[in-house]
């Protein structure tokens, strides 16, 4: 886990960690845990390997510490699903919100990918304490929604797992998406168009019309 603060950081060095966990989540996305190294992430956060070990003593630290800082920008959305909400209001920002992420952390959405894809072996106690917690809560709001006959009755985590990996393809699969269409995220039409596409489909197949 990454180390504890007792002290408060300086803006500076909030800066420099800043930097070292986009650089490092940058370089697990694309080597594995494995073929990643510190020296390389030292490189390309533009500074020492030193000055990265002041911050991260070990290479395993640093790759939780992005773990965390992944979970706690994906999960904030689904945290924020109000119970008491329109579901269809709500679920309609949730799936924008989480292909916004795709497009503006799409390293971030492929280095989960790629530690779930190898079993969780370094973050399975995290995602059981973060993940599985607000998944197992939110559960209850749409099992809520469907017991009120607002949405059509279905399991409750499938349907944040359609939602996750209907959103996250677009990140994880961005090379598959431009060779087929010639197209990414950041063409703010195509983004557009994904997203109303998502709500449409998502949406159409949960909510009740009766």
């Amino acid at each position: 886990m990454p180390k504890a603060n007792p002290k408060r950081e300086s803006r500076i060095q909030k800066i420099s960690r800043e930097l070292i966990l986009i650089a490092a989540t940058e370089v697990f996305a694309g080597r594995g845990y494995r073929g990643a190294t510190l020296d390389q992430i030292a490189e390309q956060a533009e500074m020492s390997k030193t000055n990265l070990l002041y911050y991260y003593s070990s290479k395993e630290e640093l790759y939780l510490a992005t773990i965390v800082s992944t979970l706690d920008v994906w999960l904030d959305s689904l945290e924020r699903m109000d119970p008491d909400g329109d579901p269809e209001v709500e679920l309609k920002r949730y799936i924008s919100e989480k292909i916004r992420f795709s497009l503006e952390n799409p390293a971030a959405s492929r280095l989960f990918a790629n530690e779930v894809l190898h079993g969780a072996e370094h973050s399975r106690s995290i995602l059981t304490r973060r993940l599985k917690v607000l998944m197992d809560d939110k559960s209850k709001a749409l099992r809520k929604w469907m017991q009120s006959g607002k949405l059509v009755r279905v399991d409750p985590h499938n349907l944040i797992f359609i939602i996750f990996a209907a959103t996250q393809t677009f990140a994880d699969f961005a090379a598959q998406i431009d060779i087929v269409t010639g197209k990414s995220l950041h063409d703010k039409r195509y983004f557009a168009q994904v997203a109303r596409d998502l709500q449409q489909v998502i949406l159409r197949g949960i909510i009740s019309e009766q």
